[in-house]
């Protein structure tokens, strides 16, 4: 009996059960970017947390950097076509990923965004993914041409 109730205590809310989970509303002051930084080396790391050190010197808020799932791509290649055409080439390439989530003023975020991408290693490669809310009557009170 007794486990039963503590089964129930902490069980999740459903749409079936009534209750409902509302997230908070975003602030329209506020820009969310996702910066993902993957490369073939382990300089990725590196890399990754010297701009989440930089975030924090400046002031922004952030969360990361989050390993991600490395990428593995495989090939076999012949190295000979005719007589020794058994023997292959196991070639291997493997791709790391980290993840910076920051969030903060609109202008600031641009501007680390920019700093981030002149100041990264060579090596490494930057996907920007970035996040604005707006008001309602922003949308409502516009008078297009």
């Amino acid at each position: 009996m007794r486990a039963r109730r503590v089964i129930r205590a902490f069980h999740k809310p459903t749409k079936a059960s009534g209750h409902k989970r509302f997230a908070p509303l975003p602030d329209p002051k506020r820009k969310v970017v996702n910066i993902l930084i993957e490369s073939h080396e382990k300089r990725v790391e590196w890399n990754s947390k010297m701009v989440a050190m930089s975030a924090d010197i400046i002031g922004i808020r952030r969360s990361g950097p989050i390993p991600l799932p490395s990428k593995c791509q495989k090939w076999n290649l012949g190295s000979s076509p005719f007589k020794h055409k058994k023997a292959t080439e196991f070639l291997r390439r493997v791709t790391h990923r980290r993840l910076i989530c920051i969030e903060g003023p609109p202008e600031v975020c641009d501007r680390f965004v920019r700093f981030a991408v002149e100041v990264s290693d060579p090596t490494c490669g930057i996907r920007i993914r970035e996040k604005q809310y707006h008001t309602l009557e922003s949308f409502l009170n516009y008078k297009g041409a």
